[in-house]
């Protein structure tokens, strides 16, 4: 056997799993006076199978401190995801944000950062394996503002004498 698959031997044939691609399989028969006739076939497997994929959970998070976005790092960990032919750190895993405005964020690679606003965004995953067969899922995620507004006021002296010609006074602000 060549190709996708490699093996070889004589008597009987044994059982084979046959690797995704082609292979060329040869018989090649010999009686005792040395006379041979051989034949040969392909044996194409094709890999239709789709990765597995187990979805993470649900994420409630808060703003980061001063901040009006949680920085969070979308990933599929390997137990996570498998693949009949691919091999688990071979699979391409990527990811969009669907953020509570209805912009579209991504591809972006697993596990690499993304600032969530505040409201209910989707990340939603895909695993590719390397013949083109894809899984995908959805992460809700939710993003909590939970930190009081601050304002500093200026300080004011305690009275004021009228601006000339008006019956009170005028304050020249900033901004």
């Amino acid at each position: 056997i060549t190709g996708a698959t490699i093996k070889s031997g004589d008597g009987n044939v044994p059982i084979t799993i046959f690797n995704a691609g082609t292979s060329t399989i040869t018989y090649t028969l010999s009686d005792t006076t040395h006379n041979t006739i051989s034949c040969s076939f392909t044996v194409t497997v094709i890999d239709e199978e789709a990765p597995v994929l187990a979805c993470p959970s649900a994420l409630v998070a808060y703003t980061d401190a001063d901040q009006c976005n949680y920085t969070y790092s979308p990933n599929i960990i390997a137990d996570s995801v498998s693949d009949n032919c691919t091999a688990d750190g071979s699979l391409t895993i990527t990811y969009k944000v669907y953020t509570p405005d209805n912009a579209i964020f991504g591809p972006y690679f697993n596990n690499v950062a993304f600032d969530f606003p505040v409201g209910i965004s989707q990340v939603e995953y895909k695993v590719l394996d390397a013949t083109g067969n894809y899984t995908t899922c959805t992460q809700q995620i939710t993003i909590i503002d939970d930190q009081h507004p601050a304002i500093t006021c200026a300080t004011l002296d305690t009275a004021y004498t009228n601006t000339s010609g008006v019956c009170g006074y005028t304050v020249n602000g900033i901004g």
